[in-house]
């Protein structure tokens, strides 16, 4: 049986076009991954659709996401981290990454190709 990832990259950034950008290259990383079989699991991805249904409507907080993520990263058997910039301070990622540790799940950590020509100093994160 494949193992299940789950995919953890920053999302927030007072930059709405770094945070679409964050949410479209987490995107096309699970897609290459799932075109090869593998099951991915792409929170940015999901909740981002999710999102486009608000229609002005108060979306779910911030704390909704960061528990949700966190419960899904807890179950998945393994974590897959996209290093973009802000990754480190990511509260996010944070949270995932404690219920990967106290469920005792396998974190790798990704630097893709396209994360050097992001900004790395003051990007907003």
């Amino acid at each position: 049986m494949a193992k299940l990832i789950y995919l953890a990259a920053p999302y927030w950034n007072r930059f709405a076009d770094i945070r679409a950008r964050r949410v479209a290259e987490a995107s096309a990383f699970a897609y290459g991954r799932a075109s090869r079989g593998d099951l991915i699991f792409s929170p940015l991805s999901h909740s981002t659709g999710i999102l486009n249904h608000a229609h002005g409507s108060e979306p779910p907080s911030e704390d909704y996401w960061r528990e949700l993520g966190a419960e899904i990263a807890g179950r998945c058997d393994t974590v897959w981290v996209l290093m973009f910039p802000g990754w480190e301070t990511s509260a996010g990622i944070e949270a995932e990454l404690s219920a990967a540790g106290r469920a005792g799940i396998e974190i790798e950590f990704i630097n893709p190709p396209n994360c050097i020509e992001w900004p790395r100093e003051n990007d907003g994160a």
